[in-house]
């Protein structure tokens, strides 16, 4: 399910320089939509989680600096968790 981006687009970050994405996925939760992105800026590389729910959008952003120390986090949590089975 994990797919690069042949193509990669930029965006703009209000002045920080061009958001570039590096490779893009799509995930489908129940009723939800994730869309995990890895992108790149002149500040550094960052990975955007972003909800979609009913025309909305929530995104978390987190420096790759620190991806495997919220993974770690979240592998925890569901450890814990009578009801994952993962």
């Amino acid at each position: 399910m994990f797919k690069r981006n042949p193509h990669p687009h930029t965006r703009s970050n209000k002045g920080t320089g061009a958001n570039q994405c590096i490779a893009e996925t799509t995930v489908q939760s129940e009723r939800k939509t994730f869309r995990v992105g890895r992108y790149e800026n002149p500040r550094g590389a960052y990975l955007r989680i972003t909800e979609v729910s009913n025309g909305y959008s929530n995104n978390i952003v987190i420096p790759l600096s620190g991806v495997a120390d919220v993974i770690g986090a979240l592998d925890a949590m569901l450890q814990q968790s009578p009801d994952f089975k993962g």
